[in-house]
């Protein structure tokens, strides 16, 4: 699993981002992440690691190739109509004995099922054009996911000591303590947002 979604993407942006740069006329790389990344669950360890491990590296990467010409999206699909369950009938014989245990088929009819509320891939499709057109950091598919994130936000800023900051260290730090990608992208949201829609938000 790490060596396809995690070492899968290096090497692809290994092969493709040295090209970008030496023609000089810029590009823009998507790398497929997903929402376990950013919402990890059990049962899903190793997966949520490598899905992690790229929406992390794209977020420094943006910052670092912005500047050259170079836009980098991270998609982070939530359920979407895939084969993602039959991926065992790939494996290469040298993982036979990884210890991973290939899900039990799924009866077509509940194949169905499941598919009438999964998005499909066309959709998902339209939705990272329009965010490649936008030059959006991140690519959301779901909008149901949006409690857990402010979740996990909320989570993570209630676990910071509560003391006086050093405003030495966040002068000299400052590059690491905060990354403008951050920032491009919320000004960016908003300003896309149209009349009706804050309207709605409000």
């Amino acid at each position: 699993m790490i060596d396809v979604n995690l070492r899968g993407v290096v090497n692809g942006i290994v092969t493709v981002l040295p090209r970008m740069l030496s023609h000089g006329e810029g590009g823009h790389i998507v790398n497929t992440a997903s929402t376990s990344g950013l919402l990890p669950h059990a049962g899903a360890v190793i997966y949520t690691t490598t899905k992690s491990a790229i929406i992390g590296m794209s977020e420094a990467m943006r910052s670092e190739l912005e500047a050259q010409g170079v836009i980098v999206s991270v998609l982070c699909p939530g359920p979407v109509v895939s084969h993602i369950s039959q991926s065992g009938r790939n494996r290469q014989a040298h993982y036979a004995e990884s210890g991973y245990t290939v899900p039990k088929p799924t009866p077509i009819k509940q194949q169905q099922q499941v598919a009438d509320y999964l998005m499909s891939a066309e959709d998902v499709a339209a939705i990272v054009l329009e965010g490649i057109e936008r030059d959006d950091l991140y690519i959301m598919t779901h909008p149901e996911f949006a409690e857990g994130l402010a979740q996990r936000a909320a989570a993570q800023a209630s676990a910071l000591p509560r003391r006086p900051h050093n405003e030495v260290l966040k002068a000299t730090m400052a590059r690491v303590m905060t990354n403008p990608a951050f920032t491009d992208e919320i000004n960016r949201r908003q300003q896309a947002r149209s009349p009706e829609q804050e309207k709605e938000e409000r």
